[in-house]
């Protein structure tokens, strides 16, 4: 008894040291501030009636993001950053609770012994350290995203609160088009109620401020919007600086003369710009087209199984930040699924005695990583 007592207190202790230094990080990165604080200057500048597409912005940093976002940012513009940042990143911390919740609900985590278990999260914490350091650190909403795609698959699973989470789906692709993705998803499985609401609720998100901005004021913002995401774009097509991670970043600089930072000519073949382009989107459709072999059913049919669903959504998962443009380091947090998803593989089969699948897996993740 007296053990057992000892080995209480014990874990009680790792908790509050856990927890402690833990409050302490997200302390230190909310006072050093990040792209948050891009997102609360815009507000704070919306304002003042001025649009936040449009210098001066915070630290030279360009907003991206929609105008709703930036109309619901303002009142907690007028606050100290700090406080605000602070209180996003406890939240992030909610959302990937409830993300590590779910994936293991989807690969039915239980099935693994004590040891397996340690060794999946184990590994899933090294490989992913990086990419929530990167989140936690810039003051992202990138993993607000990732929650509201995986809590939409739930509540698909589950048949319940199609409105609610039809609804955040909107707001999050209002936010960043990134999960666009999602709605042809939902067509494919026959959610059509699911999809009708979430198009109709983004198009209502898209003229909402026009209530506390009017009409022509927002039209305005719309526009300006518009013109700082278009995908044609030069500065999207062909990503030359340093910073942007995407396909659009990747594949033109060794196949078109760029000027990027970098003092030398990456390209080993010189096509005109519009053929490096033209050879961009077609890579870019290979990837799309690849979803098909994961989805692995007919159109309008349920998915085989829950196992299944992770599979397939951790696919769209990883493709959605190679094919958008302008996509930084913290966009790859949404690689954490595929990886999940490649080590519990891994684990069964190896449990399994299928040491080839397991080795294949192991590339795989090592390829990610």
């Amino acid at each position: 008894m007296i053990t057992f007592l000892k080995k209480i207190k014990i874990i009680h202790i790792l908790y509050a040291i856990f927890i402690i230094v833990l409050l302490i990080f997200l302390f230190d990165r909310a006072r050093k501030g990040g792209d948050f604080n891009v997102f609360l200057y815009a507000g704070g500048q919306l304002s003042k009636g001025l649009s936040p597409y449009q210098p001066p912005f915070f630290q030279g940093l360009q907003y991206f993001y929609s105008p709703l976002f930036a109309l619901i940012l303002v009142p907690f513009s007028q606050i100290p950053y700090f406080v605000t940042n602070f209180a996003w990143l406890l939240l992030n911390i909610f959302f990937i609770y409830r993300l590590v919740i779910i994936f293991s609900f989807f690969l039915d985590i239980k099935i693994l012994d004590n040891k397996s278990k340690s060794i999946l999260w184990v590994s899933v914490i090294i490989l992913l350290v990086r990419y929530l350091e990167y989140n936690i650190g810039m003051v992202q909403v990138t993993i607000f995203l990732l929650w509201i795609c995986w809590e939409l698959i739930n509540s698909l699973y589950f048949n319940k609160n199609k409105v609610i989470f039809s609804l955040l789906l909107a707001f999050a692709i209002n936010v960043k088009l990134m999960l666009l993705p999602l709605i042809p998803y939902l067509l494919f499985r026959n959610k059509i109620k699911h999809s009708i609401y979430v198009i109709f609720f983004f198009i209502l998100f898209l003229f909402l401020p026009a209530l506390f901005l009017g009409i022509e004021k927002n039209n305005y913002l719309l526009s300006e919007w518009w013109k700082v995401i278009n995908p044609s774009n030069m500065e999207h097509a062909i990503e030359e600086k340093n910073g942007t991670v995407s396909l659009s970043a990747l594949v033109p600089v060794f196949i078109t003369e760029t000027k990027g930072h970098l003092p030398i000519n990456r390209n080993f073949i010189n096509l005109s710009t519009e053929n490096a382009i033209q050879v961009l989107n077609i890579i870019r459709l290979f990837f799309v087209c690849l979803t098909l072999a994961f989805l692995g059913t007919y159109p309008f049919h349920i998915s085989k199984s829950k196992l299944h669903t992770f599979r397939e959504i951790s696919y769209i998962c990883l493709v959605i930040p190679l094919i958008f443009p302008h996509q930084q380091k913290y966009a790859f947090i949404f690689v954490a699924p595929c990886i999940i998803y490649s080590i519990f593989y891994f684990i069964t089969e190896y449990n399994a005695k299928s040491y080839h699948l397991g080795k294949n897996v192991f590339l795989t993740i090592a390829f990610l990583w």
